[in-house]
């Protein structure tokens, strides 16, 4: 299994998405967090879609996760967690 950590941004940007949606949303929110997170602990480099050299970006329901992955595959530290767009 895959290393999993956070950068403290990362964390508090994820707990304000979190705080600001409603009942609803959170629960929808949470589950797609958890559905990510299980399959980065799987196999970092399966997840998403890569932008740079070990920086890959994933996108889950409203929330986009950009994270990067050891040279040896071996880790995966979530970078930023932001809110897509809501569609036009």
């Amino acid at each position: 299994m895959i290393r999993l950590e956070w950068v403290d941004a990362a964390r508090d940007e994820w707990a304000n998405i979190y705080v600001a949606a409603g009942q609803t949303k959170r629960e929808m929110m949470a589950d797609e967090m958890e559905r990510l997170l299980d399959r980065l602990k799987q196999d970092p480099l399966e997840v998403g879609e890569s932008k740079a050299p070990f920086l890959r970006v994933a996108i889950g329901g409203p929330l986009v996760v950009w994270f990067k992955v050891s040279p040896e595959a071996t880790a995966a530290r979530i970078v930023r967690v932001t809110r897509s767009a809501p569609p036009k």
